[in-house]
């Protein structure tokens, strides 16, 4: 999959920053962060080949195949997760608490921790944005100095989640990513419906690509949402 290869080689390069000043591990973790969240695969169903389970074990076959992860046990460095639901009870090493549904983080190996590895968060600062996630532009001192970049979170201490190569387009609702590779299932469904394509293909800022059934696609986006609410009911009845 090579539109996550530029966070998990920058990941896997650790990139150290541009002068001894810099929070380096931090810096590296958000540039991390961001460089992953440039791209995401959905899919219309959670379970089935075509569908999230299926799409992130392909995905993580083929990073392997590519010698990008290695996923010998559950907490691997590099695994992308979403959380799945709120718990407010969470510690943040930045001092906050709580975690929340669709939060998305990476396991990484923390500073000077050897195989130890933590999930890593976006703070509520970012970075300046750049072209090359494997090769950005030096900092300036105000770009980094002083900012909340990442929260780390103990893994046993995570709630609810799941690895998050692939994701529903329910659960991508309200976010936006650089591109978007939407995949449909083979086979009809009853969820698939002009609206749900819609939503798919939003969330791209820049570039979709659809793999699916051409039939099933202009069929799909000939099925609209049918709400009935039974209000006209209401409204006239004798």
């Amino acid at each position: 999959m090579e539109r996550y290869k530029p966070y998990l080689l920058l990941l896997k390069r650790g990139w150290q920053g541009p002068t001894p000043s810099c929070p380096t591990i931090q810096v590296l973790h958000r540039r991390v962060l961001d460089a992953f969240d440039t791209f995401r695969i959905l899919c219309a169903h959670r379970q089935g080949r075509d569908g999230v389970s299926g799409i992130n074990d392909t995905v993580i076959a083929l990073l392997r195949r590519a010698g990008l992860v290695k996923p010998t046990h559950r907490w691997w460095a590099g695994r992308p997760l979403m959380v799945l639901r709120n718990d407010y009870n969470v510690r943040l090493s930045g001092g906050g608490r709580g975690l929340f549904n669709g939060d998305v983080g990476i396991l990484v190996h923390g500073e000077g921790s050897g195989d130890r590895v933590l999930a890593a968060f976006p703070g509520p600062d970012g970075l300046p944005s750049v072209a090359d996630p494997q090769d950005p532009p030096p900092l300036e001192p105000q770009d980094y100095q002083g900012r909340h970049l990442v929260d780390y979170v103990q893994p046993h201490a995570l709630p609810e989640h799941d690895t998050v190569f692939a994701m529903t387009i329910h659960k991508s609702q309200g976010s936006e990513f650089q591109r978007v590779l939407l995949v449909l299932p083979l086979n009809e469904s009853p969820i698939l419906t002009r609206e749900l394509i819609y939503t798919g293909i939003t969330r791209a800022r820049r570039n979709v690509t659809v793999l699916c059934d051409p039939d099933l696609l202009r069929n799909a986006l000939s099925v609209t949402v049918k709400r009935a609410s039974g209000l006209s009911t209401q409204l006239w009845a004798p």
